[in-house]
């Protein structure tokens, strides 16, 4: 059952990161509040009522402003540096489920 749940949370972060940059984070910390997912000790605040009230809103806003185009565009420019870089630090630090024997580094 781990290994299931280690699949469906990579291909489910995955198919959010091309989607939108908030949506990963803030799926992730409702499904771990919702569904009781163990979140390693690091990212258990996402599951907190303000990180899933920020990430909310966030994730509401960035949903409305693609009805805006220069909204859009603004917030595309962002996102291409906030979703790579939230979402890879959200795989490296839940890379127990993956059991890895040592935790994944950027290279130097």
């Amino acid at each position: 059952m781990d290994i299931l749940a280690a699949v469906l949370t990579a291909i489910g972060l995955a198919a959010c990161a091309g989607l939108r940059a908030f949506l990963p984070i803030f799926g992730v910390g409702l499904a771990a509040r919702l569904l009781g997912w163990p979140l390693p000790s690091g990212l258990d605040t996402f599951a907190s009522d303000t990180a899933l009230l920020i990430f909310g809103i966030a994730t509401l806003v960035e949903l409305a402003a693609d009805k805006i185009p220069v909204v859009d565009n603004i917030l595309d420019a962002i996102h291409t540096v906030i979703g790579p870089s939230w979402e890879s630090w959200l795989l490296t630090s839940h890379s127990r489920i993956f059991h890895c024997r040592t935790p994944l580094r950027w290279p130097s």
